[in-house]
């Protein structure tokens, strides 16, 4: 079965028709996929109701699926048992909604920041995935921006700028953010700060995108104030609504999105009176994005 691709407004984002994610993939449609992917940075699959097994299988063609991620791993009780899914949902291990004083809540607050995953890890998310399961009546969104036309729409001078800029990036740093801060010793060990590129480059085209996100604490070479400063700066340029794709979701939308050239961050809804679950899975990158742009530094 051929995949139909139809295209969101500017070229940020596609409806894919076509394919059913719990079936076996061949890889022509896997090839077909990618390539949407890495032209359209965001997909969206629509009636997929997919099983953790169905959707791990469709999932692990694309890489190895990464484990759960979080410095808090085995703080709490895990209301999944799979360790290559991430609970995307406001349910303690009960099934119930987190009530405000637990501290899981506050935790997934965080969600709803402009954020990349996982870039406090050495080796970040390249390609993350998303299945909508159960849904509040309304709101609980998601929005996605499109750095690689925000970095387009820079200044030369602005860009000349950044060009070789490193970023360090805090796990606790951005759940600083939100005033969560009851991290020990050993769990802040887990995950020292690590430098990103400030301006990543696609390699198949190369074409430039920006690399932000609210783990970002402050850019290398710069004071912490002057460098935060121009992250705020950048962050608000790329999130005009002009970038942005706003998702409304459906029970069984799977929507797949390029992690290196989107920002992204969940819209709030009544998470103490309704249940929003989504399952999601992310493919780690091949390598450390910091040695990409050394190379590349090396080689002009």
């Amino acid at each position: 079965m051929s995949i139909q691709i139809h295209a969101f407004q500017n070229g940020f984002g596609a409806e894919l028709s076509g394919t059913d994610i719990r079936r076996h993939m061949d890889a022509t449609t896997v090839a077909a996929i990618s390539a949407a992917l890495e032209e359209y940075a965001v997909l969206l699959l629509r009636d997929q109701p997919a099983t953790d097994e169905e959707m791990a299988a469709f999932t692990s063609n694309f890489g190895q699926p990464q484990t759960t991620y979080s410095a808090l791993v085995g703080k709490w009780k895990r209301r999944i048992s799979r360790t290559d899914f991430s609970d995307i949902s406001n349910l303690d291990e009960n099934g119930k909604p987190l009530t405000p004083d637990d501290d899981r809540r506050m935790f997934n607050l965080f969600n709803q920041t402009w954020h990349t995953d996982t870039t406090f890890k050495p080796i970040p998310t390249k390609v993350a995935f998303l299945l909508a399961r159960e849904l509040p009546p309304k709101d609980g969104g998601t929005e996605w921006a499109d750095m690689r036309r925000a970095y387009d729409d820079l200044s030369d001078a602005m860009k000349r700028r950044l060009e070789g800029v490193a970023a360090v990036h805090s796990q606790y740093y951005s759940r600083g953010l939100l005033g969560y801060t009851n991290f020990t010793e050993a769990e802040k060990a887990r995950f020292p700060p690590v430098e990103h590129p400030l301006v990543r480059v696609q390699k198949s085209t190369g074409r430039k995108s920006l690399y932000l996100s609210s783990h970002l604490s402050h850019l290398a070479g710069l004071p912490e104030e002057e460098g935060r400063a121009l992250v705020k700066e950048l962050t608000a340029h790329a999130t005009q609504r002009k970038y942005v794709y706003t998702h409304s979701w459906t029970i069984g939308d799977f929507i797949i999105w390029d992690n290196r050239t989107t920002i992204h961050r969940a819209l709030p809804f009544e998470d103490r009176k309704y249940r929003r679950i989504l399952a999601r899975q992310g493919i780690d990158e091949d390598r450390r994005p910091i040695e990409e742009m050394r190379e590349i530094a090396a080689s002009h």
